[in-house]
C-alpha cells in the first residue's frame, strides 16, 4: 500500500490570518494616503486664522459674527 501524500501549504486558519493581514496592510496604506494627500483646496480657515490676516477694525464697528456671551441668545432676566 502506498503512503499517503503529505499535504503541504497553508490550512484554513493560516488562510484566514493571511486575509486579515492583507486587509490590515491595505487599510494602513489607505489611511496613509488619506493623511498625506494634498487637500489644501478643502481647508477652510478658522475665524481666528482669518482674523489674524484681516486689517484691524474700528472699535465701534460690529464684528458681524455670533456673539459669545449672553447677548448671543435670549435676553437675560
Amino acid at each position: 500500500m502506498p503512503a499517503k501524500p503529505v499535504k503541504t501549504g497553508p490550512n484554513a486558519v493560516q488562510w484566514l490570518l493571511i486575509g486579515v493581514g492583507a486587509v490590515a496592510v491595505v487599510s494602513a496604506g489607505y489611511a496613509a494616503w488619506q493623511t498625506l494627500r494634498a487637500d489644501d483646496d478643502l481647508w477652510i480657515p478658522d475665524a481666528e486664522d482669518s482674523a489674524i490676516d484681516a486689517p484691524p477694525r474700528p472699535v465701534d464697528q460690529p464684528s458681524g459674527g455670533l456673539a459669545d456671551g449672553p447677548e448671543a441668545g435670549a435676553p437675560q432676566a
